[in-house]
């Protein structure tokens, strides 16, 4: 059996963003004095005053330079509000600094206001899960004909540059498997371990 603490970095009424982050810092530290196993970190967007965890894996990052045992964790990382390329880098990235100790929690969250305030349906929301779980993105004819520039750099940055004059529907698929390369290895657990909680609505 493992303890952990479950944060989201609250702020106390008439506190500032500067000592809510100290003070819920310190409470990091005095958790890992006393030699808890886990801290789980929420995600929390436009919620001024509840809380100022609104980039868990940044958080994640400071606490793995504070600490030397404890796990952390993302309760959870909202995926269907990411980009699966750049979340991908970031979750590798924490995961070097932590020593392999993140645990990557995933899911869609319940605060359809959120979504809203993005500019993101939150209906779409099981689809966007399913998107960037596995990299891949189906584009209706319309949409790739407009992104064509912009996805034909993506492909480019990630190795390919030589390909960029495959057809469309070629194009697209090269660009499918570069995608679910780089993020499968994160993805699918390889790394960082992986939580996924794809029914939370």
């Amino acid at each position: 059996m493992e303890f952990g603490m479950f944060h989201e970095f609250q702020r106390l009424p008439g506190s500032s963003e500067a000592s809510s982050f100290a003070n819920s810092l310190a409470q990091v530290d005095e958790a890992e004095r006393l030699g808890l196993d886990a801290m789980w970190l929420a995600e929390l967007h436009f919620a001024p005053e509840r809380s100022v965890l609104a980039s868990p894996l940044i958080i994640a990052a400071t606490i793995a330079q504070r600490t030397r045992r404890m796990k952390i964790g993302t309760a959870v990382q909202v995926l269907p509000l990411c980009h699966p390329l750049r979340l991908a880098e970031e979750v590798a990235t924490v995961d070097q600094l932590s020593g392999g100790r993140l645990i990557f929690g995933v899911g869609r969250s319940g605060f359809a206001h959120t979504y809203a305030t993005y500019g993101v349906d939150y209906g779409e929301s099981r689809e966007r899960f399913a998107e960037v779980m596995t990299g891949q993105r189906d584009y209706s004819a319309e949409e790739l004909d407009s992104e064509l520039p912009d996805l034909r750099r993506t492909l480019a940055a990630l190795g390919a540059a030589e390909e960029q004059e495959l057809g469309a529907d070629q194009f697209l698929e090269l660009l499918r498997q570069k995608a679910r390369q780089l993020t499968g290895a994160v993805l699918a657990g390889e790394g960082a371990n992986l939580v996924a909680r794809p029914e939370l609505a």
